[in-house]
């Protein structure tokens, strides 16, 4: 509706039809200022309020590392002996899953068939999450 808007208040300043190129991208395939802008509230469960060492994926609250970081073919998630295990789930920068499992020791990650880019990786332990940064660059 609102590149409807665009389309006829072009036309009305002179442009051609031919001139106007329209680009609606598939499901999925939106930059990040649409996830803000069109879902506030699931842009702000996944990457809002991160912690501030969440920019480096080197600590978080629990105690939980990702390194190395940046990324080639796996990463290790170490996380400390606990109680209850730990629900993990990683994101690409699109809010779209990649890996998701539940852990109660440390592991190895492998990313060798993820796009490059950056990844958020949201980690629940028992009453408490956090979320850590890593970037894969193969």
């Amino acid at each position: 509706r609102s590149t409807r808007k665009v389309v006829k208040a072009l036309e009305e300043q002179g442009f051609w039809p031919e001139e106007i190129h329209q680009q609606v991208p598939k499901d999925g395939e939106h930059k990040e200022w649409f996830w803000i802008r069109e879902f506030p509230h699931a842009y702000q469960w996944l990457f809002g309020n991160l912690p501030p060492e969440a920019t480096t994926a080197s600590g978080s609250g629990l105690g939980v590392k990702a390194y190395p970081n940046p990324a080639d073919q796996s990463f290790t998630l170490a996380l400390p002996e606990a109680k209850h295990a730990y629900v993990v789930h990683i994101y690409n920068l699109l809010g779209q899953e990649v890996w998701q499992k539940s852990l109660d020791t440390t592991t190895t990650v492998s990313c060798k068939d993820w796009d490059n880019g950056v990844y958020f990786i949201k980690i629940r332990q028992h009453k408490e999450t956090t979320t850590l940064k890593v970037t894969v660059k193969h």
